[in-house]
């Protein structure tokens, strides 16, 4: 029997209504993991208001949350579902700080991300992610293998990413990227994607709503 009798025989050929989608198209909805940097800042709000009911992980900066309007913010993306790690305190380069500087970036942000959790009820997953990536390896593996040891006593696990559109190179004069280029790159995203984006004007406005129109489906990191 072909695929169309196959299907036919199941009452979903010729009918005009697709019960089964995923039979019909030959495969499920695509899933991607999103994650979002630096935040909470300027552009939260407009992040929180077009994610909707689609959720994503925010590795948050340390020195934001003392801020009370952004500590809120952070507050009321525990309460929409959402997941929220560390992301150091100030965004420093880890290889170009002194191995004690490290581990005060990341406990101040810690404490900072902790207090977030108690205030809305939830249990902290411990999640970090590197600022820039960078976990030390620029001053060797014996430094790198110290801060890994660090936060793995410190009981975090830690996050990167496999796609970003790099669309923060276009707020930066040292990069000639546009928003047409980042708009189209946007097309490689493969399933079970991390996807790395960050609080900014073209994530909120331009890259969470054309994601969400792709109909993803949007898990979240550790799920």
């Amino acid at each position: 029997m072909n695929r169309r009798n196959f299907l036919k025989s199941l009452g979903i050929v010729g009918s005009g209504i697709a019960l089964f989608p995923e039979l019909v198209f030959g495969q499920d909805k695509k899933s991607i993991y999103l994650t979002i940097d630096d935040g909470p800042w300027k552009n939260m709000e407009k992040i929180l208001e077009n994610l909707g009911e689609n959720k994503a992980t925010f590795f948050m900066v340390g020195e934001h949350l003392e801020i009370k309007k952004y500590f809120d913010l952070a507050c009321r993306t525990l309460d929409a579902g959402h997941k929220i790690g560390n992301h150091s305190y100030s965004h420093s380069l880890f290889s170009e700080i002194k191995s004690n500087q490290v581990k005060e970036e990341v406990e101040k942000a810690g404490e900072l991300i902790q207090r977030v959790y108690d205030k809305v009820g939830i249990k902290n997953p411990l999640y970090f992610r590197f600022p820039f990536g960078d976990n030390g390896r620029f001053k060797g593996e014996k430094y790198k293998d110290k801060i890994d040891l660090f936060l793995k006593l410190k009981g975090y696990d830690t996050f990167g990413w496999n796609f970003s559109p790099r669309e923060w190179e276009i707020y930066s004069k040292d990069y000639s990227n546009t928003e047409e280029k980042i708009m189209k790159s946007l097309e490689q995203i493969k399933d079970d994607d991390v996807v790395l984006i960050h609080d900014n004007e073209i994530s909120a406005k331009k890259i969470i709503p054309y994601l969400i129109k792709q109909d993803y489906k949007f898990k979240l990191l550790g799920d």
